[in-house]
């Protein structure tokens, strides 16, 4: 039966993968969503597990829930699974940072020099002129790679350290909206430093309270083994293809992208959003004006978004107002969006980071343009999901060609040799100590929880093998004028140490 046929029936054998309120007979375009995401589930590289949600400001209109919170345990998922909902951190934060400076905690207008004094970031970033607004809407004018890989993958990062990462590693950018995790960092370090408060202390008792996001946690180690849900890895080189993603460690928790939060809890944050309870409405107000304006807008298939609030994206879809935000990390991807006009929330929170946004962004879409009453929503149906296997293929066999590239440059001359000058242990300014060492018969760049794999290939340029999708990092190498070798990643600069050798090897640096 073809998908068009599907979408004007109900399938009531996908009822056991469906867990909803009893409100969720008030959606007439159930079995449509439902049809719509049957189809979508039948690719082999749909993500093993994910939640989609839509509700207005008052109840549960939709929900369905696929899979096992962890791949190959019998638990599945369920709407009370905490789930990592990464760079989405960033919308909470904005509210409390809302709420705060209607408080006079700590005021969206301070300056970086106002609030950091001892802070001297290298010319010509001018700390006097960034505000927390600037910060929290990425308009700040400077980045800083090491802080936010640190913060994300490396760990062990403590507020300590970032006066000084900061100012040995901030480079000035053009001015305007550039986003990236960094101004989250510094405005949580800001009011920690203000307050004797962690950004986590605020938020549980500022918005997850008030707000009764009884699921809602910025510690992993505090989640139940019985609860919590993981994402999910797909490997085209490896036999098994589908394994679970490790849980984020604590020190890897950050503010913007450090929470975990149920599907229900989820949908209650949209919600709050939209009806603007508990809280002000001015709070809600200052939270959801857009302050940034894009310079050039950013499409997401059918959406279009032109400015930037506290944690928000500010966009249109087919007409209607939305704001949103999406975030990604290993194994995960997550859309949360909600049309203020419209009465209307989604999330959509899927176990997978490399096929996740193809299948979760559609089902988003397809869930909006049903919701809304679009028209042509049926036809749209069939052109997303026209295709889809062979996209989905294709990207993995893409991401099997970039391997056989690397294998294949590592045969070539000058690799084997490159190869055996890397190993060893390394230092960095802005990261510390680091290593490049045999691991199972590869070799592995560890730096704190990050490692990954490193395949060297001719002309003095190594592939190291850590991106989830799109092409890996090359790392260029150079020699210094006693051969030693040194390399840049992510904005630090690593050089090896003479005298110092990976366990179990001899050094053999001159």
């Amino acid at each position: 039966m073809k998908i068009s046929q599907k979408l004007g029936c109900c399938i009531a054998a996908l009822s056991l993968s469906i867990s909803a309120s009893a409100d969720q007979d008030a959606a007439p375009y159930n079995s449509k969503l439902d049809a719509f995401l049957a189809e979508a589930e039948a690719s082999p590289l749909a993500p093993p597990s994910y939640s989609l949600a839509i509700a207005n400001g008052d109840k549960l209109l939709y929900s369905r829930l696929k899979g096992p919170r962890i791949l190959g345990q019998d638990s599945p998922l369920e709407l009370d699974s905490p789930l990592y909902i990464a760079s989405v951190t960033k919308s909470f934060v904005g509210l409390l940072a809302a709420r705060l400076d209607a408080e006079g905690v700590l005021s969206l207008d301070a300056t970086l020099a106002d609030e950091w004094p001892s802070l001297e970031l290298p010319a010509p970033i001018d700390a006097a002129g960034i505000t927390m607004r600037d910060l929290l809407t990425h308009n700040f004018g400077f980045e800083n790679d090491p802080l936010v890989v640190r913060t994300a993958y490396v760990g062990g990062t403590s507020l300590a350290d970032y006066e000084a990462i900061l100012e040995g590693s901030s480079v000035s950018i053009e001015p305007g909206f550039s986003y990236d995790n960094l101004g989250y960092l510094i405005y949580a370090a800001v009011l920690e430093q203000k307050t004797g408060r962690s950004w986590h202390d605020w938020l549980a008792s500022d918005i997850f309270q008030p707000l009764g996001l009884a699921s809602a946690s910025t510690k992993p180690s505090e989640i139940s083994s019985d609860k919590i849900a993981l994402g999910n890895h797909y490997d085209p080189n490896a036999k098994e293809g589908w394994t679970p993603a490790k849980a984020k460690a604590d020190d890897l928790m950050h503010p913007a992208g450090g929470l975990f939060v149920s599907t229900g809890d989820a949908v209650r944050w949209l919600q709050a959003n939209v009806t603007r309870k508990v809280f002000a409405d001015a709070i809600y107000e200052v939270a959801q004006t857009p302050y940034v304006k894009r310079e050039k807008p950013k499409k997401y298939a059918d959406m279009t978004c032109t400015g930037y609030a506290l944690g928000w994206q500010t966009c249109d879809y087919a007409g209607h107002r939305v704001l949103y935000h999406g975030g990604t990390y290993d194994g995960m991807m997550i859309f949360m969006l909600y049309l203020p006009d419209d009465d209307l929330v989604v999330s959509s929170i899927n176990g997978a980071r490399a096929f996740g946004w193809t299948f979760g962004w559609n089902a988003v879409q397809q869930g909006l343009d049903y919701a809304l009453g679009l028209e042509g929503a049926d036809d749209k149906a069939i052109e997303r999901l026209a295709g889809r296997v062979e996209s989905q293929l294709g990207y993995a066999n893409f991401r099997g060609r970039i391997r056989e590239q690397a294998l294949r440059g590592a045969t070539m001359a000058g690799a084997a040799k490159l190869r055996q000058d890397l190993i060893g242990l390394y230092s960095s300014d802005a990261y510390g100590e680091a290593s490049l060492c045999e691991a199972d018969g590869k070799l592995t760049f560890k730096i704190g929880r990050f490692s990954a794999e490193v395949i060297s290939g001719p002309d003095g340029v190594a592939r190291i093998m850590e991106r989830a999708y799109g092409e890996p990092s090359k790392l260029k190498v150079e020699y210094s004028e006693a051969g030693m070798p040194s390399f840049e990643w992510e904005g630090g600069q690593f050089e090896k140490q003479a005298g110092k050798a990976c366990v179990g090897e001899v050094d053999q640096s001159r």
